[in-house]
């Protein structure tokens, strides 16, 4: 990439090795602006050219964009239009019609309609109308293909995506840790991962994936650990060593980027020096600073839920869920062993640019319900205190979801 002065603007110019990769490029980025305007405003507009810009958005017609793009929410202009039929060979129309819009937008076009507009005699615009076909199942429903989103009585309301199997969970996780990957590093030169242990390093398979493993710039990872059990790095109790064994061995993230505790100190002492490293990476920008708490906002936050609501190493009743001025802290009587932890609060927690909150099985489905149904007790689960500066989304597989 190339920074060209235009006049008073710094214009960035991507120089690409071939036609062949301009379109590769393409498909990834539009497939980016798609999934953040969706979710930021729930509808994606794109206006397009004729010519062979068309051809050259042939690869959004193959996977994964194909597949993950919720066309549903697409609305399709013209910068221009030549007026004449739409079935005349120098149709803008006909010509995305037939080299895009009928392979990309099938899944829309046959609940929605076009409408045509002359303004002034002079410009001609063919705007999409969504209408749609899918069913509603309750007020609490939305379903789209085989993913359900689920609008939360809870504060906040957030995205609630349901999938077929935890197979599927897997590759919409790895869908939006690397769209999120691309973004910071884009927005931030560097993207701060953070991980909890349990089942979630196993629904990260799929970043292991091909297009992830060689589109994802890996050298702009900074991990680290939501929380930790104080042993050592080699013990199968080890969230460092589940993370490094299942994930972080097979990608080519610097080891100085991965930051786990010191397993030499005492518990106290292991949370003061993870806090302590913390500090100096905010120091350096290398982890953002959330302006509304002044506590480290972190790019993303990858959780998953234990079966009794519990996230990180904060536990249901347990004095540390309300801890609010430490960054990281340490807990000596957890009620799941072993008993000996470190923990991010939730003031660190909920400063987040983003949140994914994993949970897969049946044995969560009734603790999934406490969080998201609509009879809230006063008693939060820690799960239910779960709420970012920015977006929280939840991804259930069908079991998880099933008492909802």
């Amino acid at each position: 990439m190339e920074e060209v002065k235009s006049h008073k603007k710094v214009v960035k110019v991507n120089i690409l090795d071939s036609e062949e990769e301009v379109a590769i490029e393409l498909a990834k980025y539009v497939a980016n602006l798609s999934q953040k305007f969706v979710s930021e405003r729930g509808a994606f507009t794109v206006v397009l050219s004729g010519g062979y810009l068309i051809d050259t958005l042939r690869k959004l017609v193959g996977p994964p964009y194909v597949d993950s793009i919720d066309w549903s929410k697409w609305h399709v202009f013209w910068v221009d239009e030549r007026v004449v039929p739409r079935d005349h060979p120098d149709s803008n129309y006909k010509l995305a019609f037939d080299g895009f819009m009928s392979k990309d937008l099938r899944s829309c076009a046959a609940s929605s309609h076009w409408t045509w507009k002359v303004e002034d005699k002079a410009m001609l615009a063919v705007r999409l109308n969504q209408v749609s076909a899918i069913p509603k199942l309750s007020s609490k429903f939305k379903a789209k293909s085989s993913m359900a989103e689920v609008k939360s009585s809870q504060k906040d309301s957030p995205n609630v995506n349901i999938f077929d199997s935890e197979e599927q969970v897997a590759f919409e996780l790895a869908k939006y840790t690397a769209n999120l990957s691309d973004k910071f590093v884009r927005e931030r030169g560097a993207f701060t991962v953070v991980v909890s242990g349990g089942s979630l390093i196993k629904s990260l398979r799929k970043l292991l994936d091909k297009p992830y493993v060689d589109s994802i710039d890996w050298s702009k990872w900074h991990v680290f650990w939501v929380d930790e059990r104080v042993v050592p790095k080699d013990h199968p109790d080890s969230n460092y060593k589940l993370a490094y064994d299942g994930f972080l061995s097979k990608v080519p993230i610097p080891p100085g980027q991965v930051y786990a505790i010191n397993d030499a100190l005492p518990t106290e002492a292991a949370a003061d020096d993870y806090e302590t490293g913390l500090k100096q990476l905010v120091k350096t920008n290398i982890i953002a600073t959330s302006s509304t708490s002044g506590f480290p906002k972190f790019d993303v936050m990858l959780l998953g839920m234990g079966p009794d609501g519990h996230v990180a190493s904060l536990f249901p009743g347990h004095p540390l869920v309300k801890e609010n001025k430490r960054w990281v802290t340490s807990i000596k009587d957890s009620p799941k062993p072993p008993p000996e932890r470190i923990t991010f609060t939730f003031p660190v927690i909920n400063s987040s640019a983003s949140i994914a909150l994993v949970v897969c099985g049946s044995g969560k489905a009734a603790v999934v319900k406490t969080a998201l149904g609509e009879n809230q007790s006063s008693d939060l689960l820690p799960v239910q205190m779960v709420s970012p500066e920015g977006e929280l989304k939840w991804f259930l597989d069908k079991e998880a979801a099933g008492m909802l």
